[in-house]
């Protein structure tokens, strides 16, 4: 039984800055669930009382006030098998380090980041050419169902929380767009698993001639270049790294539309041969 849904409030989006409120309100409303949007929680008296908080994406620091309201606390599904990636960024970080496998916590909320008890976890493979677009798809396709029996179990008094091993603790950052850009000199493997993680946000991108150039997709060919050499041939976009080149299969230009290789070659061709700094 739901008794009200809190979310940040309503954005502008796209380029006409249109005030946009996010999914869940609308579908709170839908359902005749009480909304609430406050700025910050800190102040914040209007929840009511109930057994349990349910975190999910909510972006913002939970204050110790409102962590200890709920009687039998905050639940919270982060995506990561924890204490492995605690922080803001775990499907980015577990990609971008070429892990083969990560998966998704169900836990308690308490005063540090990611740190509290867990209720349960299940692993999610991390396929070859994952990016961290279709990860979020799995982990909210097994994420929820998850969420849904922990938190049944949990209040029936059927499952006990289980202390994380903090020894083991590993931690990911905010990711800036700046963190995007490429250095040609690390190995294809790494760069190819970047610009996987890093899809949609904040996207990989290298600069040449003073513009920047957005890196959507690519794959590692057998060719082998120096780093940063651009080569054009049999209508294939090549950029030489320190081990194997990457193909470039999308690439999108500052000002223009995203577009394939082959569609980039016509307009760029002029680029072959160039070494990026």
């Amino acid at each position: 039984n739901i008794k009200a849904v809190v979310s940040q409030p309503d954005k502008p989006v796209g380029r006409n800055k249109v005030l946009t409120p996010p999914p869940v309100k609308i579908l709170a409303q839908q359902n005749h669930i009480p909304i609430f949007q406050p700025k910050t929680l800190k102040n914040f008296s209007e929840l009511p009382d109930v057994d349990i908080y349910i975190v999910v994406a909510y972006g913002k620091i939970i204050p110790k006030q409102v962590l200890n309201r709920p009687k039998l606390g905050i639940v919270n599904v982060h995506p990561s098998l924890l204490p492995k990636y605690r922080g803001p960024s775990p499907v980015q970080s577990a990609i971008a380090h070429q892990e083969k496998i990560s998966g998704v916590s169900i836990m308690l909320l308490d005063e540090k980041m990611d740190h509290g008890p867990i209720l349960a976890q299940k692993e999610i493979p991390i396929a070859r050419n994952e990016t961290t677009s279709s990860f979020f798809r799995k982990v909210i396709e097994i994420g929820a169902p998850l969420l849904v029996e922990s938190v049944n179990n949990f209040a029936a008094g059927k499952l006990q929380p289980k202390e994380q091993n903090h020894k083991f603790a590993t931690y990911c950052q905010l990711l800036k767009k700046e963190d995007g850009k490429i250095n040609w000199r690390n190995n294809a493997e790494e760069i190819h698993a970047k610009i996987r993680a890093y899809n949609p946000w904040p996207g990989t991108f290298t600069v040449i001639n003073e513009k920047i150039f957005k890196i959507h997709d690519a794959k590692i060919s057998e060719n082998k270049l120096p780093p940063g050499k651009i080569k054009i041939e049999n209508k294939k976009l090549l950029i030489g790294t320190a081990g194997p080149a990457l193909e470039i299969l999308s690439i999108q230009p500052a000002g223009k539309q995203k577009m394939q290789a082959k569609d980039f070659i016509n307009g760029f061709h002029y680029l072959d041969g160039l070494i990026i700094s």
